[in-house]
């Protein structure tokens, strides 16, 4: 299979948010009560994937860059241009509804969480944030290399 450099870049990328996002569901169900509720362990959690993206982002982008710079130089063609603009589309709908639910999840919270009997977890909505925002990212990833894969 002859990969372009477009997609090898987004493989890498949709590759490095996978491990990222079972790094991030893998610690945190580790997590026991108190660390849940610490503000300094979720941050500390938060940085580490943070991190990692953007090393992974800056790492593979040499590399690549290193590998083909023309390809690299190169501007996006029409199929690309239109790929990414409907990748994007369906990830900013998966946004919309990431930030939406916790916004509902902390009214929920704050106003009728011992009414309601809820029983939700410190920091729910920021984690429910992260998810929404990591399944966003590969849902974009993925739905770009599938529209590339298919000439589309």
């Amino acid at each position: 299979m002859n990969l372009s450099y477009r997609e090898k870049s987004l493989w890498i990328d949709l590759i490095a948010t996978l491990v990222i996002a079972f790094y991030y569901a893998f610690a945190l169900s580790g997590f026991s009560g108190e660390q849940i509720a610490d503000i300094r362990a979720v941050m500390d959690l938060l940085w580490d994937v943070v991190v990692f993206g953007i090393l992974v982002s800056i790492f593979s982008a040499i590399a690549l860059s290193y590998h083909d710079s023309k390809a690299a130089d190169a501007p996006l063609d029409e199929r690309e241009n239109l790929a990414e603009l409907k990748a994007t589309q369906y990830g900013y709908w998966v946004l919309l509804v990431g930030i939406t639910a916790p916004v509902l999840l902390y009214g929920l919270e704050s106003g009728g969480r011992d009414e309601m009997g809820l029983n939700l977890p410190p920091f729910a909505t920021l984690h429910v944030m992260v998810a929404f925002y990591i399944l966003a990212e590969i849902l974009v990833s993925a739905n770009q290399l599938w529209r590339l894969r298919q000439g589309l």
